[in-house]
């Protein structure tokens, strides 16, 4: 049989090994290097030029949002620099995902704020101004991205004074102060009530899922969580109603943080942190105030991997077909076998399992999304092809994994380097150990 090989590797370093010379010899050798800030700027600036645009947003607004890419592109090349990978911090990657991560929460959030010089009612009582609020989001999508990986506090710090260098020489110090004023305030989509028939005054739809400020910070958070889950706890089914949790400080930032990637598209988690830590707990909780439906396989003695992909292929039908996205909830525990993880790097790389589904079951899934896609994009032939693309990218956009892991112990580290989809897919969340201070409630 005619066969090619073609494989591809990353640089050696950072944990990762070199191949042999001998294997090398077999192989035509191309080195991809790094886009030129150029075709980076090229990139990121139009798509914020074609969202920023005077139609949608206040002069002021318009005039700063070009000055975000060469901003971002300053912290990143500056973490590349300066946070550098380890054998014990094989997570510290900053590649072009990161840069579009930042972007993607920013074009998330709300144009509300933005259509004039004033913010309009969820921060016109301070009187921020549309460019403030721009930037004020840019630097807190810039820490969810390149700080919360973090597993140092001084390195935290050092983003901080990052982005805050960053502000005052793109956005200038007047600018740059003032988004510092409102450094407090954090974003959150679950904000707004739903809809209310004025007939029955009962809900008429679901929540609005709207990314936007909350300028009462944490305290605001707090309240409006608290609040969501005694309406939850009073109306839902027994087994469905959201955890009941002490929300301290630093237990209420991770359900943002968890909040925040399940509310994208393609989003998903990576929560590091040692057991008791809180991490089921909470994405449950974050996955009930996004409006999806948390999964979490049940394993048993007999559980393997056909097991598995009966799972998956259950959450594929569920995420194409079903209002609500879905959280797939995985811990360490559940992985019984690391064969496990080759199928979760495969959602998480491409959202295309091999073999997941026979060819007759595929042909009936695809034959029931005819009528959603003909819906969603009309105009595109219905064939088999663009029917099969348009499956799977509604289920990657859909299904969003949340994968729980302890740093303690070989795992973690062995999983990193073998399964690279686990830190390129998923925006890495680290959970500290519980400070005295961390637990306190106001």
């Amino acid at each position: 049989m005619d066969v090619s090989f073609v494989a591809a590797m990353n640089l050696p370093g950072a944990g990762r090994t070199d191949i042999p010379n001998r294997l090398k010899r077999h192989f035509c050798i191309f080195h991809m290097p790094a886009p030129s800030e150029a075709s980076i700027t090229g990139v990121f600036g139009r798509l914020v030029a074609g969202h920023f645009t005077p139609e949608r947003c206040a002069a002021a607004v318009v005039a700063a949002a070009p000055r975000l890419v060469p901003a971002t592109m300053h912290l990143w090349d500056a973490a590349q620099g300066k946070l550098l990978p380890t054998p014990a911090k094989l997570h510290y990657s900053f590649t072009l995902r990161d840069m579009s991560k930042v972007f993607q929460g920013i074009m998330l959030a709300s144009m509300e704020g933005m259509h004039s010089g004033v913010q309009s009612k969820n921060l016109e009582e301070k009187g921020v101004s549309g460019e403030a609020l721009l930037v004020s989001l840019w630097a807190h999508e810039c820490r969810r991205v390149f700080s919360d990986k973090l597993i140092a506090p001084e390195e935290k710090q050092w983003v901080d004074i990052g982005i805050q260098e960053a502000a005052n020489q793109y956005f200038g110090k007047k600018l740059a102060a003032a988004a510092a004023s409102t450094a407090g305030a954090v974003f959150a989509d679950f904000l707004r009530d739903a809809p209310v028939d004025e007939a029955t005054g009962e809900p008429s739809g679901p929540r609005p899922s709207c990314y936007e400020a909350a300028p009462g910070g944490l305290v605001q958070i707090r309240s409006r969580v608290e609040s969501l889950v005694a309406i939850a706890r009073e109306t839902a089914r027994p087994g469905e109603a959201p955890p009941n949790l002490v929300l301290f400080d630093d237990a209420l930032s991770h359900v943002l943080r968890i909040s925040r990637v399940l509310s994208m598209d393609r989003g998903s988690a990576l929560l590091v942190g040692v057991g008791g830590s809180g991490k089921q707990s909470l994405t449950r909780l974050a996955a009930y105030l996004s409006g999806a439906t948390c999964f979490k396989i049940t394993v048993t003695k007999t559980y393997g991997v056909p097991n598995l992909l009966e799972d998956l292929k259950s959450l594929y039908k569920t995420a194409a077909f079903k209002p609500n996205p879905v959280a797939f909830l995985i811990t360490e525990a559940d992985i019984k076998d690391e064969s496990f993880l080759e199928y979760i790097n495969q959602v998480l790389s491409t959202g295309e399992v091999a073999g997941l589904f026979p060819r007759e079951e595929l042909d009936a899934v695809l034959n029931d999304i005819r009528p959603l896609m003909r819906a969603t994009e009309p105009g595109v032939p219905d064939t088999w092809d663009n029917l099969y693309s348009f499956f799977i990218n509604r289920v990657r956009d859909r299904l969003h994994l949340v994968l729980s892991v302890s740093p303690v112990g070989p795992s973690f580290a062995r999983w990193a380097q073998q399964f690279p989809g686990l830190i390129n897919g998923c925006t890495v969340d680290w959970f500290f150990a519980l400070a005295t201070r961390s637990l306190a409630v106001w």
